[in-house]
């Protein structure tokens, strides 16, 4: 008895090209995504004086909504100096929203129609510069 070498293996890449597809065909998702166990904010809003730049989230207060959700902004992100720059809200929730922010130096901060979408894994966070502009008594004191 004789054995074919080309033959075998022309077999067995039939075989293993069958196998493979079978495999693709009973997956939904071809390619496996892996998503991390991090929750991730909806919309990070750094918050800097207008006239000079600097960061000012630390005295800042304010709050993203969408219809009657509602949440607070939190502190998000110091420099190595300790200065608060930005402050977080909205937890993986994808919506259509609006930000306010209030410093007791500032005129009031409001930005509407914020869209945050999602991806496979977690929402696309969208991160927003607020120029909070000077009251005009505190601008006398600068």
């Amino acid at each position: 008895m004789t054995f074919d070498l080309s033959r075998s293996r022309r077999t067995l890449q039939i075989v293993i090209f069958a196998l493979c597809g079978s495999c693709v065909a009973c997956s939904s998702n071809p390619v496996d995504v892996v998503c991390t166990t991090d929750v991730v904010p909806a919309i990070v809003v750094e918050i800097r004086d207008a006239v000079t730049g600097a960061y000012v989230a630390e005295n800042a207060w304010g709050a993203v909504s969408e219809g009657t959700y509602a949440d607070s902004l939190q502190p998000y992100i110091s420099n190595g100096y300790g200065t608060l720059q930005s402050r977080q809200a909205a937890f993986e929730r994808v919506g259509l929203y609006s930000i306010s922010i209030q410093h007791k130096d500032y005129q009031p901060w409001l930005r509407s129609n914020i869209q945050v979408t999602a991806n496979e894994c977690h929402v696309n966070t969208v991160t927003i510069t607020a120029e909070l502009i000077p009251n005009a008594s505190s601008e006398r004191l600068r």
